[in-house]
């Protein structure tokens, strides 16, 4: 006997939309509505009718929803469980993260693994919402607008069975056709995009992880930048691999019903242990070998150095770069030197945004602008 979903909440928690998309997908064709409360469609091949109710607030809804996981458990013939894991995906993109290790074959991990684990997620979903921006070697200010409003609306999945997987649900937008075609030509929304640009990311980091192997050289990550290929996404999937005693991480990606699947050579991407130590590695040159346009620099000024304050001067300013404490050299003109005098004497910071580069050991921001004093709190 299949189990079946009676509780209230779990059959409020289904939305018309997510039903509607799973239908579509099944090939099940809109056939009307009835009254303003509910649509009807059909299947063919059966003479059986789906109503799926549409607004969400009526008193029966719960169960109409419960009539609707019936027909389609007697018409599959499958449980209501799979059926009601399909519709809860069915209108998002889905990226799962499977550890397989000797270390965790009992499903579970320790809870520091686990945070670690889902932090590093959340940071390759990050690291591709960025390249879907713009694609660099390695990304050190805050998240464009467009990402961080897209990462708000990210959600997290219930773990599944096997070894242990971190499911993560991306929000997509549904896709619309013009009298029952779609249209040609017409890009991708950005959250399509993104996870796009992170599967293709991962196909390319396995494929230059194992070029790095043979070649012993970073040639084969710089020349994938622009598919997504960054630090910040070697250094998340490393970290992972710290977790890890031995085995490898599978990438598994299904796209919503609501949109044709993007054309990727693969949806299942694996990368050994082995591959670990060369993607740490990768993610160390990368951030040392990069410059940065936008970078948003903040702190005290430890030095000034002018042979003519008119002409203005060098200072070095005492700030945090990759997350460790670095002295940042910057030339100023005569206006900004004298901010910067007034600054140091007075024990204020400053801040301002410029180009970050490294030459040798040196940290450089060089064309600087929007150089204000920080104000005393």
């Amino acid at each position: 006997m299949r189990a079946r979903i009676i509780d209230r909440n779990v059959l409020e928690s289904f939305s018309p939309a997510e039903v509607v998309a799973y239908l579509r997908s099944q090939g099940w064709i809109l056939q009307g509505f009835w009254k303003e409360d509910a649509s009807v469609w059909a299947h063919e091949g059966t003479t059986e009718q789906i109503v799926v109710p549409i607004d969400e607030s009526l008193a029966d809804y719960p169960h109409r929803m419960a009539e609707v996981l019936g027909s389609l458990e007697r018409l599959e013939k499958r449980s209501q469980l799979e059926i009601a894991r399909d519709l809860v995906v069915a209108n998002v993109d889905v990226f799962r993260l499977r550890l397989c290790s000797p270390s965790i074959d009992d499903g579970s991990v320790s809870i520091e693994e686990g945070v670690a684990l889902f932090t590093n997620a959340r940071d390759m979903l990050q690291a591709a919402a960025r390249a879907t921006v713009a694609p660099k070697a390695y990304y050190r200010s805050r998240l464009p607008i467009e990402a961080e409003g897209y990462m708000d609306r990210v959600r997290l999945g219930q773990t599944e069975h096997g070894s242990y997987v971190v499911t993560v649900l991306c929000p997509i937008t549904p896709e619309l056709n013009y009298d029952g075609d779609w249209a040609e030509g017409v890009g991708d929304p950005y959250e399509r995009r993104v996870t796009s640009t992170l599967a293709n990311a991962v196909i390319e980091l396995g494929q230059a992880s194992r070029e790095a192997m043979l070649q012993s050289n970073l040639r084969s990550f710089e020349s994938r930048i622009p598919q997504g290929v960054s630090a910040n996404l070697c250094d998340a999937v490393a970290r992972i691999g710290d977790l890890m005693e031995d085995g490898r991480l599978e990438f598994d990606f299904s796209w919503s019903r609501t949109r044709r699947p993007p054309k990727l050579r693969m949806n299942r991407v694996t990368i050994s242990y082995d591959s670990f130590p060369i993607l740490k590695e990768a993610a160390r040159l990368l951030k040392e070998t990069s410059w940065d346009d936008d970078f948003e620099l903040s702190g005290p000024i430890i030095r000034l150095d002018s042979t003519n304050t008119s002409e203005g001067g060098e200072i070095l300013v005492q700030a945090m770069v990759d997350e460790r404490p670095r002295k940042v050299r910057m030339r100023l003109d005569a206006d900004k030197y004298q901010m910067a005098l007034s600054a140091h004497q007075n024990d204020q910071d400053i801040r301002c945004e410029g180009r970050l580069e490294r030459e040798g050991r040196n940290v450089i921001l060089k064309a600087p602008r929007r150089f204000m004093v920080e104000k005393e709190e």
